[in-house]
C-alpha cells in the first residue's frame, strides 16, 4: 500500500500532522508513506524507515509575497505536486489543508479510483472576503464532495461545514496532546527552565501566554490581567518577538520574556506553569470554532486555564471540566478576582484531568480506525 501526504507547513511544529504520520507508519510498517512537503521552514524532524520526505521547491517563491503573486505560487506548487504523485502512483492521497488541494485534484482527474482524504485544519474561507478566498472556497467545495473522507478538528466545525460543503463522509480528529519519544532539551529551553526554577524558589507562581499578542488574541484582556496579578504571580510570554514584548511590557516587572520554545520542548516548559491564558476573538469563524492544541495541552497537564467568555469553544471546555475561568471585559474584575481567590480549588479540578487528553499510544490514534476502512 502506498500513501502520499501532501502538506504545506513547518512540519517540525505541526503536532497534528506528526502524530498521524507516526501512527500510520507504525501500524502499517509494510506501507510506503511519502510526504510531499512544501516547507515553511527548514525541516529537521525524522520519521520511521517506511516514511520519506520529498521537499518541493518553488521558483516562484522569489516573487513578491503579495496576494496576486501567491496565486502563481499555488499553481506551481500544484503542478509539481501532481507530477510527483504521477511518479508515486499512491493508493491513498491524504491532503492537509487548503493550500495543498490543486495538485491532488489534477492528479485524480487522470487517475480515477485513488482514495482521497482531506484533512481541513482551518475555517479560513467562510464567508469569503476577497478573490483569493473565493477561489480557495471553490477548491474546498470540490474536494469536500470528491473526497472519500474529510476530517475536521472538532464537532462544532463538523456541524457547521456539513450542510455547506456536503462531504460524502466526515470525521473529527481533535488536536489532543502528542508527545514523541524523549529527546535532548534545547539549550535555549534549558536556560528558560533555570529562569523558571529561580522564580519558583523565590515563591512566584507563573501564568503563561504562548503565541502572538494582538487584537485576535485579546491583547486588551492580557494587559488587564498583567496589571491585576497578585504580588506572588508573574506572567511568562513565549512565542512572541522580543521587540513586541519590549514594546508592550518593557517597564513591567510582572512580565518575563521567554523567547521561542522548540515544539518538542513545549510540554517540558508547560509542566512548570501554574496557569495559562488562551484567548481567541470571535470575529471570524476560524476563531469562533477554534480547536487550539494549547487548550488540550492545558487539560492533559492539569494546568488551570483562563479563556475569554465570548469564545464558545473555549468556554464550553472550561464549563464542562471546571478547570479554569471564562473572563469578559464587562465582568473582568470579578472574574479575575474569583480565579486567584479560588486558585487552589481550580487547580485541584484541573489536576484530576491529567493524562486524559493525549494520544498516549500511537495505536490509539483515531487515524488508524479511519484508514482501516480503506485498507
Amino acid at each position: 500500500m502506498k500513501i502520499a501526504l501532501v502538506i504545506k507547513t513547518s512540519l517540525d511544529f505541526d503536532g497534528r500532522v506528526i502524530s498521524q504520520i507516526d501512527a500510520l507508519s507504525s501500524k502499517y510498517p509494510e506501507s510506503k508513506i511519502t510526504i510531499l512537503l512544501l516547507p515553511d521552514k527548514k525541516t529537521t524532524i525524522e520519521f520511521a524507515k517506511n516514511v520519506s520526505i520529498k521537499e518541493i521547491k518553488l521558483l516562484s517563491r522569489k516573487l513578491p509575497k503579495t496576494g496576486f503573486w501567491q496565486f502563481f505560487k499555488m499553481i506551481e506548487y500544484g503542478l509539481i505536486a501532481c507530477n510527483e504523485l504521477s511518479k508515486i502512483k499512491p493508493d491513498i492521497i491524504h491532503i492537509h489543508d487548503e493550500n495543498s488541494i490543486i495538485g491532488p485534484l489534477i492528479y485524480t482527474l487522470q487517475k480515477k479510483g485513488t482514495i482521497i482524504i482531506y484533512d481541513d485544519h482551518e475555517l479560513k474561507n467562510l464567508p469569503p472576503m476577497n478573490i483569493r478566498q473565493r477561489i480557495m472556497l471553490l477548491l474546498e467545495r470540490i474536494i469536500y464532495k470528491k473526497a472519500n473522507l474529510c476530517i475536521v478538528a472538532n464537532e462544532s466545525r463538523k456541524k457547521f461545514v456539513v450542510p455547506i460543503l456536503k462531504p460524502k463522509r466526515i470525521a473529527v480528529i481533535e488536536n489532543l496532546h502528542y508527545k514523541r519519544p524523549t529527546h535532548a532539551v534545547q539549550k535555549s529551553t534549558q536556560k528558560l527552565l533555570i529562569q523558571i526554577d529561580s522564580l519558583k524558589k523565590n515563591g512566584k507562581k507563573i501564568i503563561l501566554h504562548q503565541g502572538l499578542l494582538h487584537h485576535n488574541r485579546r491583547k486588551d484582556l492580557v494587559e488587564k490581567i498583567v496589571n491585576n496579578l497578585p504580588v506572588d504571580w508573574v506572567m511568562l510570554f513565549i512565542g512572541i518577538p522580543e521587540v513586541k514584548f519590549m514594546e508592550y511590557f518593557k517597564k513591567n516587572t510582572k512580565t518575563i520574556f521567554g523567547g521561542y520554545v522548540f515544539n518538542a520542548d513545549l510540554d517540558v516548559v508547560w509542566k512548570e506553569m501554574d496557569a495559562v491564558i488562551i484567548f481567541y476573538q470571535t470575529n471570524d469563524l476560524n476563531n469562533k470554532y477554534c480547536a487550539p492544541n494549547r487548550i488540550f495541552l492545558a487539560l492533559n497537564l492539569g494546568i488551570p486555564a483562563i479563556v475569554n467568555k465570548e469564545n464558545p469553544e473555549l468556554s464550553k471546555i472550561i464549563n464542562e471540566h471546571n478547570n479554569g475561568i471564562c473572563v469578559s471585559k464587562k465582568t473582568f474584575s470579578a472574574d479575575i478576582d474569583f480565579f486567584f481567590s479560588n486558585y487552589s480549588q481550580i487547580l485541584m479540578n484541573a489536576s484530576m484531568l491529567k493524562g486524559n487528553f493525549e494520544y498516549s499510544s500511537i495505536y490509539m490514534h483515531p487515524i488508524i480506525n479511519l484508514y482501516s476502512t480503506f485498507l
